[in-house]
């Protein structure tokens, strides 16, 4: 994708950012809906324990940030870098895991093009039961399927609550940070399957002062109750 990258450095530098994915993290599995392409960090083990990263709604235009990301998380964390296998779904253009938008915004070239609504929690689970499957053709008890762990920020913290709202009982753990939990018009008819799953699942949630447009009322009534009934 440039330079750098053909010579093999580590790094470009702190002036700029390169727009390329390693090859040797980019994958793809099949999925009902189509082709999905995620990136996937190994270390390489035995039954490690599994975290689902999930980006925020600007990788839908831009989806090399999920690579910076990516870069990020393995760079300052060391017990991720050694101890996990790392599963980043790209939210982006086509891709099955996303709903498009009815609004636009503009991309890196200032054309005007549909933007993305939400993740599609689903669809989600059916990605990383998919890409769980294609890793474990690679080698027997690669990962703990008891330790399913999903976190995201901003869109994909939304899409963390609403994973843990559907397959919490099947968690680990989920980290969502700066985001609300978005309420299906149904959610009140299934509030007592959604505690269900809720009940016993650890969550950290995390949101700032300012995170206004990330937290709703709603967020605040269930989070005591659900508490509650894990203790």
């Amino acid at each position: 994708c440039c330079q750098c990258c053909e010579e093999g450095q580590i790094t470009h530098g702190e002036m700029w950012l390169c727009a390329g994915v390693p090859a040797a993290l980019f994958r793809s599995v099949q999925l009902r809906q189509g082709s999905q392409h995620y990136m996937m960090h190994d270390p390489g083990g035995h039954r490690l324990p599994v975290l689902l990263f999930l980006h925020g709604a600007n990788t839908y235009i831009y989806p090399e940030t999920l690579w910076w990301d990516v870069q990020k998380l393995v760079d300052k964390n060391e017990t991720l870098a050694k101890n996990f296998v790392l599963l980043a779904p790209f939210g982006s253009v086509g891709e099955p895991v996303v709903h498009p938008a009815s609004w636009e915004k503009a991309d890196r070239f200032y054309n005007r093009v549909p933007y993305v609504k939400c993740f599609d929690p689903e669809v989600l689970w059916d990605f990383l039961i998919s890409a769980l499957r294609a890793l474990q053709e690679e080698g027997d008890e690669r990962f703990d399927p008891a330790r399913l762990h999903v976190t995201g920020y901003s869109m994909g913290g939304q899409a963390t609550w609403g994973m843990a709202c559907l397959f919490g009982s099947r968690l680990a753990s989920v980290a969502p940070m700066a985001a609300r939990c978005a309420w299906d018009d149904d959610a009140w008819e299934q509030q007592e399957n959604i505690l269900g799953e809720l009940k016993a699942l650890p969550v950290w949630n995390y949101a700032g002062k300012k995170d206004a447009r990330a937290v709703s009322w709603r967020d605040s009534h269930l989070e005591p109750r659900a508490l509650v009934g894990s203790a």
